[in-house]
């Protein structure tokens, strides 16, 4: 092993499976240091750093720890620029970067304005996936349709084989068989738009049923993962996109 200086050396992170977890590494960085600031007070506790790491623990496990992601994180966006806005340390405001470059001396923006803004917005849409689901759609039969077509061609086969044993004249079997087809291709166009409607409605179910379900719910961000593709803040108004867009819009 050859000795180097620290301008010659380098690092390369993830190289190599990790002994711990990135938040047990960072658990067991707090409680050290919270257990160098409590070892003067040791002749009064018998304090061995226990307490800090059930606290730590809680506060990590509850979401109220350093690692809690806000609410709108990943998804909060500049209604101007449409970039994404930055949220300070204490997770309390928010500005666009781009805005703050170009010297916008703008006050960053509350959060829990934001927040609630956003959850307000929120369950107006939410009110309105819940009646649209509500209400009665018919889905195309596609079986029948099926089952249909195929009892066409099975008539045909059979026509023929008649016709092929001399039991119909040629005219007759054109005649029928012409007929036959044309039914045929009327129902086939028939089942490729009760194919392309039945998707659609179940696609429709399945994307407004998590939107509807949040309604009146205490907002969670697992709700806004599932529900909301962006956040746009412009002058004191939200607007949002949402993955349920297409239906709530038809």
């Amino acid at each position: 092993m050859v000795a180097t200086s620290p301008e010659e050396q380098f690092r390369t992170e993830n190289d190599h499976e990790a002994l711990v977890s990135v938040k047990n590494f960072k658990l067991a960085q707090m409680v050290v240091r919270t257990n160098a600031g409590t070892a003067r007070k040791s002749d009064e506790r018998n304090d061995t750093g226990g307490d800090a790491v059930a606290e730590v623990a809680e506060a990590t496990e509850s979401g109220n720890g350093s690692e809690r992601k806000p609410l709108l994180s990943g998804l909060l966006r500049c209604g101007k620029c449409h970039r994404m806005m930055v949220i300070n340390g204490e997770k309390t405001a928010a500005h666009c970067g781009r805005e703050r470059m170009l010297g916008d001396t703008a006050e960053p923006v509350s959060m829990s304005l934001i927040e609630a803004k956003t959850t307000a917005m929120l369950n107006t849409k939410a009110k309105l996936a819940k009646k649209l689901l509500g209400q009665d759609v018919e889905i195309p039969d596609v079986d029948g349709i099926e089952a249909e077509i195929a009892s066409l061609k099975k008539d045909l086969m059979e026509r023929y084989e008649t016709f092929a044993d001399g039991k119909i004249s040629k005219e007759k079997y054109i005649a029928f068989r012409d007929k036959n087809k044309a039914r045929t291709a009327e129902m086939e166009q028939k089942l490729s738009l009760a194919r392309g409607r039945k998707e659609y409605l179940i696609r429709r179910k399945e994307t407004l049923e998590p939107l509807a379900g949040i309604v009146d719910a205490e907002l969670t961000r697992e709700m806004l993962l599932r529900t909301v593709d962006a956040v746009y803040w412009d002058d004191g108004e939200v607007q949002l996109k949402l993955k349920a867009d297409e239906f709530l819009d038809a």
